[in-house]
């Protein structure tokens, strides 16, 4: 980040809207080459329930009659568990959180995020911020994703908190400008050519808010774009047969003032240089929205980046009961605009909300003998 890259294209609300008319207008297939599509569940593991109760050998058979053909696993499943869902074709991903961690927040003070009073973000019940411009922190990051792609059998790891702080999933987010500590100042300055105007960093970051937003907007969606730049290049170096997806904010340009790009610094246009897969986390219940905005957005994104897009969809019942039929319509909805996949949030949601009969009903459909 120590110079101004090319300008980086970004999609307008009318390039938007006239993509998603355009597809729309084209009429997908509700089904389509099932051999193409994958089903993955977030959250599996082989400790809790109900695969706890199942045998290992016996795991993979069990998740493809449930429709799902590849699971998010953590770090500390059992290596059998992995051996045996691997040679029975079931794809094994990770999730990695990059600006985000409680440990991290509490044991290095200077990684924690400055808002524009100059002083430290506080927690947000169980989100706990990074700032995304600490050089120690940023390469930590980056030895982490080494260690998951070093891993054999895991066939991907996908970003997520790739993003400026923000708790966004309550749907009404609490808008807060960050990241205003000494370091990142020094790099938007470096970034911009621009001189920093005031004494204290409450006047700095008021300058930068009232006079120089579209630069501080720039140098945020920068800061975010050469980290997975970064993790590109390691993962190619390192493992190019394994997938690099992210997680992203479910939001179109214009909704809270174009707060994806000014707030969170996430441009999906950008990112998609150097992500094979892009997953919008679609939680259209938890925030307001219509469930026609998981096809809405699927099909946006596709447009716009032109990578696959695998949405990621609500189980839950918050922030109130989620209807049977809304949550079937929402596999619909994904998988008829995607094409190629989704992601189901998450394996406890499910089970907890006795899901996985409904799941078993509508999703093989599209995943029947699908490679994942």
């Amino acid at each position: 980040m120590n110079s101004r890259p090319p300008v980086i294209a970004r999609i307008t609300r009318r390039e938007w809207l006239a993509g998603l008319s355009g597809l729309m207008a084209s009429g997908l297939p509700q089904s389509f080459a099932a051999s193409e599509f994958t089903c993955a569940l977030y959250g599996f593991s082989s400790n809790k329930a109900p695969f706890a109760s199942i045998n290992h050998g016996d795991l993979a058979s069990w998740l493809r009659d449930h429709g799902v053909n590849a699971v998010f696993v953590y770090s500390n499943e059992d290596e059998d568990v992995l051996k045996r869902l691997k040679s029975a074709g079931v794809a094994l991903y990770q999730s990695m959180g990059v600006f985000v961690g409680k440990a991290d927040y509490q044991q290095h003070p200077e990684w924690r995020p400055v808002v524009a009073s100059g002083e430290a973000m506080k927690p947000d019940e169980w989100y706990y911020p990074l700032s995304p411009n600490h050089p120690a922190l940023r390469k930590q990051r980056l030895e982490r994703l080494k260690e998951r792609l070093q891993n054999p059998y895991i066939d991907g790891v996908w970003l997520d908190f790739i993003r400026y702080p923000l708790r966004w999933e309550n749907g009404a987010p609490r808008f807060e400008q960050a990241c205003f500590s000494q370091m990142s100042l020094d790099a938007f300055q470096a970034f911009s050519g621009l001189r920093a105007l005031g004494e204290t960093t409450s006047e700095i970051a008021q300058w930068i808010i009232n006079s120089h937003l579209d630069d501080w907007t720039a140098f945020k969606i920068e800061s975010i774009r050469s980290w997975v730049e970064d993790a590109a290049s390691l993962r190619d170096g390192l493992r190019p047969d394994a997938r690099l997806g992210f997680f992203g904010v479910p939001w179109a340009p214009d909704e809270y003032d174009n707060a994806l790009h000014r707030i969170v610094g996430q441009d999906y246009a950008a990112l998609a240089n150097h992500a094979d897969i892009i997953s919008p986390m679609i939680y259209h219940r938890m925030i307001g929205r219509p469930v026609e905005r998981v096809r809405e957005l699927t099909l946006a994104l596709k447009q716009s980046t032109q990578k696959p897009v695998w949405p990621v969809l609500q189980t839950m019942n918050l922030p109130d009961e989620l209807p049977k039929e809304e949550f079937l319509r929402s596999i619909d909805l994904a998988a008829s605009a995607s094409q190629q996949g989704l992601i189901l949030f998450a394996a406890n949601h499910i089970e907890n909300e006795k899901r996985w009969s409904q799941l078993k009903a509508s999703i093989k459909k599209y995943v029947h003998k699908a490679r994942p």
